[in-house]
C-alpha cells in the first residue's frame, strides 16, 4: 500500500499551493511578489517573521513554483522496454527524464543513461510553464508533444539527446486597439488519427499536423479555457472539459463539430456544495474521460464558494465527479469529493478509473460499471496533491528489480503520480515502489 510511505521517504515537506481560479499555482513566487495583492493578515504575519524564516518560506515556495509537475508520460527506452523511460514537464518549462527501473535521471548532456550524472540537465521545451504531454507514434521513432503557456512544441523522442523543439502557437486576433495579445496556452493534449489534438486557453479545440505543426481543423467548443481532453478511439470523437462549466463531445468529421454538450454541472456542483455545508456554489470542469465508444462520459472538477480568497480567486468548497450516459445525457452516478479533481486516467488492466486533485488522495472507481454508487476507494500518495497520472504496462526490468513478475494473476501496471512536489511517484498497482527526484541543473 502507498499509505504511510511519505514519512519513510526523504521527501521535502511541502503543502499543496493555494488555488486561485481553476489552475493551481504557487502563491509566494518571488517573481510575482511585486504585483501580488497581499491581505492585511498576510502582511502582518510576514512582518513579524525573522528574516531567515521569511527567506526560507520564499525559497521553499519557489521550489514548488519551479517544480510542480502537470504532465508525465511513459515512453520507450530504445532497449526493448516500451515504458522504460519516464518524462515529466514542470511549471518552469523544463522536461526531465528518468530510467524507470534504475531511477537514474537521463541527461541530454554527454553522459550515459546507465551511469549516474553528477549534474543532469533538463531540457527546455521553449513553451513556458508545461501543462500537458503526449507521445505520438512515428514511422521511425515517437514524437514528443508538450503543451504550455506559449503553445505546443514537437520533438523526436530522444531522451538522451533531445533535439531543438519546434514551437507552434495558435492564431490570435488583435485587440480592439490593434495590440497583439499573447497566444492562448495549450492545457491538454490527445492523439487522434496520427494528429495532435490541443485544448487551448481560448476555448478552442484544434487538430495539428504532426509533421508540420500546422493547424488543420479548429472547433470553438467553449466560452472559456479547455482544461482536459479524452479520446474515444472507436467512436472517433474527443471529449472536452472547460472552465466554463461544460463538457463536450467533438467530432471533426461533422460540419457542426460539437455533437454533444453536457451542461449539467450545476446539479453536481450543488450536490458537492451541499456536502460541504454550503447553500450554493459555482462548479467548474477540470477533468474528463470517455469510454472507447463514447457511451459513458465521466466529468469531474471543483466547486467555488461565494467568498474571495487571497489573490482574487474563490474559496474552494471541494470537488465532484459525475458520469453521464452520452446518448441520452442521463446522469448515472455522482460523488462529492473533499478536494477539486483535476485529472482522470483509465487503468484498463485493472478495470479502474483513477482520479486525482488538490489533496494526496488517489481515488479509484470502477471503469466499466458506470452505474456503481459505491464510494471511491482512497489511496494516499507522497505528493501533497495530484496534477498528473500516467498508467502503462510495467517494464520487465522494473518488475524483476522489485520481484513482481512471478504472480500468476498477471503483472500489475506501472502507475505514475505527480503534483506540486519535485518528484514523480512510481507504483506497481497499489504498491509504492520509489520516487524519481528532480535533480536541478542548467537546462539545455
Amino acid at each position: 500500500s502507498i499509505a504511510g510511505t511519505a514519512q519513510a521517504l526523504s521527501l521535502p515537506s511541502l503543502a499543496a499551493p493555494a488555488i486561485v481560479g481553476r489552475r493551481p499555482h504557487a502563491r509566494l513566487s518571488p517573481a510575482t511578489m511585486a504585483t501580488y495583492e497581499w491581505s492585511f493578515e498576510e502582511k502582518m504575519r510576514f512582518a513579524q517573521m525573522p528574516n531567515s524564516e521569511y527567506g526560507r518560506l520564499l525559497c521553499e515556495q519557489q521550489k514548488v513554483d519551479n517544480s510542480s509537475i502537470f504532465g508525465c508520460i511513459l515512453g520507450p527506452d530504445g532497449r526493448g522496454d516500451d515504458n522504460g523511460v519516464v518524462a515529466a514537464g514542470t511549471s518552469r518549462g523544463h522536461v526531465y527524464a528518468w530510467d524507470v527501473a534504475t531511477k537514474v535521471q537521463i541527461s541530454p548532456a554527454p553522459c550515459d543513461v546507465r551511469q549516474t550524472c553528477k549534474n543532469p540537465k533538463p531540457w527546455d521545451a521553449k513553451v513556458g510553464g508545461i501543462y500537458a504531454m503526449a507521445l505520438i507514434p512515428g514511422q521511425t521513432k515517437p514524437v514528443l508533444a508538450v503543451g504550455g503557456d506559449r503553445g505546443v512544441c514537437l520533438a523526436a523522442w530522444e531522451p538522451e539527446s533531445w533535439p531543438a523543439p519546434r514551437v507552434h502557437q495558435s492564431p490570435i486576433d488583435d485587440n480592439p486597439d490593434g495590440s497583439r495579445p499573447p497566444p492562448p496556452e495549450c492545457n491538454a493534449l490527445a492523439v487522434h488519427d496520427a494528429r495532435l489534438v490541443c485544448g487551448d486557453g481560448d476555448g478552442a479545440v484544434r487538430r495539428r499536423d504532426v509533421e508540420t505543426g500546422k493547424i488543420v481543423e479548429t472547433c470553438k467548443a467553449h466560452a472559456d479555457m479547455v482544461l482536459a481532453l479524452s479520446l474515444a478511439e472507436e467512436a472517433g470523437v474527443v471529449a472536452t472539459a472547460s472552465e466554463d462549466g461544460d463538457a463536450c463531445l467533438v467530432d471533426f468529421r461533422q460540419k457542426d463539430a460539437v455533437v454533444k454538450r453536457f451542461s449539467g454541472v450545476a446539479a453536481t456542483a450543488r450536490t458537492a456544495a451541499a456536502a460541504a455545508g454550503v447553500a450554493e456554489g459555482q462548479g467548474w470542469c477540470g477533468a474528463v474521460h470517455a469510454d472507447p465508444r463514447a457511451n459513458w462520459v465521466t466529468i469531474a472538477g471543483g466547486v467555488d464558494g461565494p467568498t474571495e480568497s487571497i489573490g482574487g480567486g474563490r474559496e474552494s468548497l471541494g470537488g465532484w465527479l459525475a458520469t453521464f450516459y452520452a446518448p441520452t445525457g442521463n446522469l448515472s452516478r455522482c460523488f462529492a469529493t473533499k478536494a477539486p479533481i483535476r485529472v482522470l486516467q483509465p487503468d484498463a488492466t485493472r478495470g479502474l478509473l483513477l482520479a486525482g486533485g488538490d489533496n494526496a488522495d488517489l481515488l479509484t472507481l470502477p471503469l466499466h460499471d458506470c452505474s456503481s454508487t459505491a464510494a471511491p476507494r482512497r489511496i494516499r500518495v507522497p505528493s501533497p496533491a495530484i496534477y498528473s497520472i500516467a498508467v502503462g504496462d510495467a517494464p520487465g526490468r522494473l518488475l524483476r528489480a522489485n520481484q513482481l513478475d512471478g504472480d500468476d494473476s498477471g503483472a500489475p501496471p506501472v502507475v505514475l503520480t505527480a503534483g506540486p512536489a519535485p518528484f514523480v511517484s512510481v507504483s506497481a498497482g497499489d504498491q509504492y515502489l520509489h520516487h524519481l527526484k528532480l535533480l536541478q541543473g542548467e537546462p539545455l
